[in-house]
């Protein structure tokens, strides 16, 4: 079975095994992080008051107009700084929060009908009773919708972890896959598979979530205040 022994060879000598747990651990840490942060975010911007309200949120969406590649060397500095150079929370903490979830989460709570919150305020619900029974339940879509974003985005990233990475130990599964093609030396059979390796748990997701997704973008839409 020569297509099996690829696949094999992908894992005994490309250390596909460790670099996919890798990404698995990485992917599933931010975009759990990143939706609690950002739905707690977008809860406040949608239904509550305070000063300065609407500066905070244009300079949130200002943020979204930056390419990635302009925040790589402050990020990287501020790592840095922290003392997390080549560790495992240098590939996490940069992505736990992000402008386009805020974003998306706030113009989806902004459809949900106030009259729900009204009539869970008058049962002796408070804020965070609110945001757990009532708007969480309803949006469910779009909080998968945003999960499958943020963890394809974590699962393939690559400039950040080549940049903060020097310990192989850490490496993801697109840093690990760059190592091993050029250091099989153009077995181009091994890294099919193991290229294979790693887009199967994306298609996976995908086709668990693919009804949550077109219903959660066309739910969140462009509508709101």
């Amino acid at each position: 079975w020569p297509l099996l022994k690829n696949y094999a060879d992908a894992i005994r000598y490309g250390r596909v095994d460790v670099y996919l747990l890798n990404s698995l651990l990485i992917a599933v840490v931010i975009t759990v992080v990143q939706l609690s942060i950002n739905t707690l975010a977008a809860y406040a911007f949608a239904r509550m008051e305070f000063r300065g309200k609407g500066v905070l949120f244009a300079l949130l969406l200002a943020t979204m107009m930056l390419p990635p590649a302009v925040l790589l060397v402050p990020r990287f500095l501020v790592v840095g700084y922290l003392g997390m150079v080549d560790t495992f929370w240098a590939l996490v903490v940069p992505g736990f929060a992000g402008a386009f979830g805020v974003f998306l989460l706030r113009q989806f709570f902004l459809n949900i009908p106030m009259s729900l919150e009204e009539a869970a305020r008058l049962d002796g619900c408070g804020p965070m009773g609110i945001l757990w029974r009532i708007i969480l339940p309803l949006s469910k879509p779009v909080l998968i919708t945003l999960g499958l974003f943020t963890f394809m985005g974590a699962w393939n990233s690559f400039i950040w972890p080549l940049v903060v990475l020097s310990d192989q130990a850490y490496y993801p599964l697109t840093v690990g896959l760059s190592l091993f093609r050029d250091e099989s030396s153009g077995d181009w059979p091994r890294v099919f598979a193991a290229s294979v390796m790693g887009s199967l748990p994306l298609i996976a997701l995908f086709v668990l979530a693919q009804r949550y997704l077109v219903r959660g973008i066309s739910l969140s839409g462009l509508k709101g205040q």
